[in-house]
């Protein structure tokens, strides 16, 4: 990797996770843990990787956008279906 990996803040986030007594939070770590995997291997950059995942982010706080992102995954034809 070019970078250094911030592990920091992967201490925060699993240090969250183990508070949580649902395990949602735990498997939402390993889904993007393996999607980001997914999508580096697939060709995409950490920009682009980062761009996706930030705008799942905002339609989670705005839901207006998600009729976007309905069109958007319309023109990608997605196998899985994350959006509830």
């Amino acid at each position: 990797m070019g970078t250094k990996f911030d592990f920091t803040i992967m201490d925060e986030v699993l240090k969250k996770a183990a508070q949580d007594k649902t395990g949602e939070m735990s498997s939402l770590i390993n889904d993007m843990i393996l999607l980001g995997r997914k999508a580096g291997h697939g060709g995409f950059d950490l920009k682009e990787i980062a761009a996706v995942v930030t705008l799942g982010y905002y339609v989670s706080r705005e839901p207006e956008l998600e009729n976007m992102v309905k069109f958007l995954l319309s023109k990608t034809q997605p196998i899985d279906d994350y959006l509830n």
